[in-house]
C-alpha cells in the first residue's frame, strides 16, 4: 500500500488519458447524470432553507449585493457536509467505473470514521478559503484591480488541486486524514505539470467558451451553438469527471497503464 514515504513512480501520456476518459463515458453518463440531478434538487432545496436564515426576505437581486458575497461563505459551510458527500460520491463512482467495478453508492459511505475525515478534510481547506476570499474581497472593494480575482482563483484552485485525491485516498485505503492529504501532494507533485495540463483541457473549456461567446461568435449563432454544446457536455462533463479522478487514482495509486487503442 502506498505511504507518504514510499509513493509509487508513475506517468501517463496526457492526450492518451484524455482520450480514454471519453471512452470509458459509456455506462457511466446515466449513474453520473442521475446522481448529478438529485443532488442539485437535495442542494437547491437546503440552499434555499439555509439562505433564508440569514435573509428572510430573500430575492434574486439579493444575491447580487456585498452583503450576500460575505456571507454566502457561512451558507456554504454549513452546506459543505452536503457538497463534501456529493464530490465525494462522484470521485468513487468514477473510481469503481475505471476498475471495472459495478458502481455501488451504499459501500461509499459504509463507515462513520471515514464520514468524519473527509469532513474534517473538507473542514481545513474550506477556511483558507473563506480567508483568502475576505482578504482579497477586501483589495477589490478598495482597488477593484480584475487581476486581483484572477490571483484569488489561482490560489483557491492550488488549494484544491494539492489536496485532490484527500477524499478518495480516505475511502479507499481507510486512512487518516493528514496521512492522505500528504499522499495526495506527494503523489501529485511528481507529474504537476502533466495534471495541470489535464485539469486545464477539461475545466479550461467552462472559461474560453464564454469568453467565444461574447468576442468572437456572432450573435445570429450564439443559440444554436449554446444548444450544440450543451449537447456536447452530455458526453464532456461525465468524461471530465473520469479523467480527472478515477482514472488520474488509477494511475497514480493503482499503477494503471494505459494502452492505446
Amino acid at each position: 500500500m502506498n505511504s507518504v514515504n514510499n509513493v509509487e513512480k508513475y506517468d501517463f501520456d496526457i492526450m492518451e488519458l484524455i482520450k480514454t476518459s471519453f471512452r470509458m463515458t459509456k455506462g457511466f453518463k446515466g449513474a453520473f447524470w442521475a446522481t448529478t440531478f438529485i443532488f442539485a434538487l437535495i442542494f437547491a432545496a437546503l440552499f434555499y432553507l439555509v439562505t433564508h436564515l440569514f435573509f428572510p426576505n430573500f430575492t434574486a437581486e439579493t444575491m447580487q449585493t456585498h452583503e450576500f458575497a460575505m456571507k454566502s461563505q457561512y451558507i456554504m459551510l454549513i452546506l459543505l457536509p452536503i457538497v463534501t458527500s456529493f464530490l465525494v460520491l462522484l470521485q468513487m463512482m468514477s473510481l469503481q467505473h475505471a476498475r471495472g467495478e459495478d458502481i455501488i453508492i451504499r459501500n461509499i459511505f459504509s463507515d462513520i470514521k471515514i464520514i468524519w475525515r473527509l469532513l474534517f478534510v473538507a473542514f481545513i481547506f474550506f477556511i483558507p478559503n473563506i480567508i483568502i476570499d475576505y482578504i482579497f474581497g477586501f483589495a477589490l472593494l478598495v482597488s477593484e484591480i480584475n487581476f486581483l480575482t484572477v490571483i484569488k482563483s489561482a490560489i483557491s484552485w492550488a488549494i484544491a488541486i494539492v489536496s485532490y485525491f484527500s477524499f478518495m485516498l480516505i475511502v479507499d485505503k481507510n486512512i487518516g486524514a493528514i496521512e492522505a492529504i500528504k499522499l495526495s501532494f506527494m503523489s501529485i507533485k511528481q507529474k504537476i505539470w502533466k495534471i495541470f495540463a489535464v485539469y486545464l483541457f477539461f475545466y479550461g473549456i467552462f472559461f474560453i467558451y464564454p469568453f467565444l461567446d461574447q468576442t468572437i461568435i456572432l450573435p445570429q449563432f450564439s443559440f444554436l451553438i449554446s444548444v450544440v454544446v450543451l449537447i456536447c457536455m452530455i458526453w464532456f462533463y461525465p468524461a471530465m469527471i473520469i479523467g480527472t479522478n478515477g482514472l488520474l487514482y488509477r494511475i497514480m495509486f493503482d499503477g494503471m497503464k494505459l494502452n492505446s487503442k
